[in-house]
C-alpha cells in the first residue's frame, strides 16, 4: 500500500499529524495542528471511536494486518507475547499507522518517579 492507496493521504501536506483520533491529546495535537494549517489525519477501526471523525481514515483489516509481521518483531524484541484480545491487537495495528508515514514521533505523557529514560548516545540511563 502506498500513500495513493490512502485518500486522506494521497496529496501530503508538508506537515501532518498522524495519531488514533483518541480525546484528550490526540484531538488536543489535532486541533491545534488544524489551526496552523497542517494536515491532520486519525487513524481507527471498525467499532472504535474517533473524536475527530472529520479527519479519520477508517482501517480495513486487510490494512490493519500490514502492521502483523511488525508487530511480532517488536514483541520479540520486547521479549514479550502477542497474546493480546483482538481488541487490543487492533490497536496497536492501528498504532503502527501512526508512525509508519511518520518521520518525527512525539509521545505526550506523565511520567512517575519510576520512569527510566534511555540515551543510547550514553549507553545507560540518563
Amino acid at each position: 500500500m502506498d500513500n495513493n492507496d490512502i485518500p486522506m493521504l494521497a496529496k501530503l501536506a508538508d506537515n501532518v499529524c498522524l495519531s488514533g483520533g483518541a480525546s484528550g491529546a490526540d484531538v488536543t495535537w489535532g486541533n491545534a495542528a488544524a489551526s496552523v494549517g497542517h494536515q491532520v489525519v486519525h487513524w481507527s477501526f471498525k467499532g472504535h471511536k474517533s473524536h475527530d471523525p472529520d479527519n479519520t481514515y477508517i482501517l480495513t483489516d486487510d490494512e490493519l494486518h500490514e502492521a502483523d509481521d511488525f508487530l511480532k518483531e517488536a514483541n520479540l524484541t520486547l521479549k514479550r507475547r502477542l497474546n493480546f484480545k483482538k481488541r487490543f491487537i487492533k490497536l496497536l495495528q492501528r498504532n503502527w499507522f501512526q508512525v509508519k508515514y511518520a518521520d518525527s514521533v512525539y509521545a505526550v505523557g506523565t511520567l512517575n518517579e519510576n520512569a527510566v529514560i534511555y540515551d543510547p548516545q550514553v549507553g545507560n540511563d540518563a
